[in-house]
């Protein structure tokens, strides 16, 4: 029989020895992967989309298809080089053509309506002119993975019409 001892009642010696523990939360966040070949490009990249997301980078597209399959629903935005060695960006968007996410943008120094044209019937989603400002790349970046449209990507486009 359990005394009481001033309003308290002892709990039974099986819960005593259950402590209370918070449980552990891993926030995920979404994975960008970048295909640039120039580490220059590879380490801004990074530290412009750090807080967008894990920046992911292949230094070609060859490699970023082998990435890429392995987990294709890790990610949720794809940002391409156009010029790279191996396998260019247009090659790459056709090797990942079949997937309908995530979405891809193709940046180049020197993009035209061809290439624009070409980009999007391969499931791109626009084509950036290099450099693109840091904030502005940033800010496409997360209103991209949150959701299906981007607000300073289409304010972006509007303003270079190529």
């Amino acid at each position: 029989m359990t005394q009481v001892q001033h309003g308290i009642v002892p709990l039974p010696t099986t819960y005593q020895s259950v402590r209370y523990q918070p449980a552990r939360i891993r926030i995920i966040r979404p994975k960008i992967l970048c295909v640039e070949d120039e580490p220059l490009l590879q380490q801004l990249y990074r530290a412009v989309l750090k807080d967008a997301g894990e920046v992911v980078i292949a230094s070609d597209g060859r490699t970023a298809v082998e990435i890429f399959q392995q987990f294709p629903d890790d990610y949720g935005l794809i940002l391409t080089d156009y010029m790279m060695p191996q396998m260019n960006g247009l090659e790459f968007l056709r090797a990942i053509q079949g997937y309908v996410r995530p979405p891809r943008l193709l940046l180049s120094a020197d993009p035209d309506r061809a290439l624009q044209e070409q980009a999007v019937a391969l499931g791109a989603l626009a084509v950036l002119q290099k450099p693109v400002e840091n904030q502005v790349l940033r800010s496409i970046a997360r209103e991209l993975l949150n959701g299906p449209q981007s607000q300073t990507l289409e304010e972006y486009l509007h303003s270079r019409m190529f």
